[in-house]
């Protein structure tokens, strides 16, 4: 598999993390797994569309759609031939590009036509039409900076930014008495900017952070994680890690090195 990441443009960085490609051929291709990390994605195929498995038999992804933040993992089927580009909007980033909130996005696979209703199209033709990255990234960022909204730092980003800071190991409490909001205008906000409660967004940036770890070797057993990640007890963290990778504990600690994250970006 050939996977090349690319970095937005200064005018964009404050809400992209990154764009990568993916180029992928196989005649019997095997199974991806997808792992929550909080953000927001835009996917355009060249090659075949893939069957995300959230459903019995498997949803077809649209050609150029939205992957709205995920809050457990999820299973991708690609065909035997995968080729597309991502871009991973920072967490509050896509927000940014388009009228109105996103709430209800989580767990979402959208149709890029049903969120922005104008020059989808050209966007498509003009990509399609390019075999070079650095011209089909500058296609996508003239589109999005087309649509780009309120570009100005909020409460919500400095609480993301101590969420991320803390390892996720914090409370709503504690975030809304930093960003001067009480719990419930915390949650409003935070669900309409990201797609996600600040509750739920600790709980997966927790994760991220436990699996970084220990794909780093930087822990002596999983119950030193645990107690690290401040866990209730080895029950709940055992579920959280199940919830949110399908990846049975034990046989991560066995191989620390495995990939657990991701097996696409």
């Amino acid at each position: 598999m050939s996977v090349q990441i690319f970095s937005p443009s200064p005018q964009l960085a404050a809400f992209i993390a990154h764009y990568y490609y993916i180029n992928e051929a196989a005649s019997s291709p095997l199974l991806k797994k997808k792992i929550p990390d909080g953000s927001i994605e835009l996917h355009i195929h060249f090659g075949d569309p893939f069957h995300i498995m959230k459903q019995e038999n498997g949803l077809i992804s649209h050609r150029s759609f939205i992957q709205g933040p995920l809050t457990s993992f999820i299973e991708i089927q690609p065909g035997k031939r995968t080729e597309f580009i991502g871009v991973k909007f920072k967490p509050d980033g896509f927000y940014r590009f388009v009228n109105g909130n996103i709430k209800g996005f989580a767990n979402q696979v959208i149709d890029i036509r049903d969120i922005w209703t104008t020059h989808t199209h050209l966007l498509e033709n003009e990509i399609f039409s390019i075999d070079d990255m650095p011209g089909r990234i500058a296609i996508i960022e003239k589109f999005l900076s087309a649509h780009l909204g309120n570009s100005n730092e909020s409460r919500i980003d400095y609480c993301i930014e101590n969420i991320l800071q803390k390892k996720g190991i914090t409370t709503v409490k504690e975030l809304a008495g930093l960003t001067c909001l009480s719990p419930r205008q915390l949650e409003r906000n935070f669900i309409e900017r990201t797609g996600l409660s600040p509750g739920y967004f600790s709980r997966i940036q927790k994760m991220q952070f436990v699996l970084q770890d220990i794909e780093k070797g930087k822990y002596g057993n999983l119950t030193d994680l645990c107690y690290q990640y401040e866990y209730y007890d080895q029950s709940h963290f055992i579920k959280e890690v199940a919830n949110f990778t399908g990846i049975n504990p034990g046989k991560i600690e066995y191989s620390p090195s495995c990939n657990a994250q991701t097996d696409y970006l």
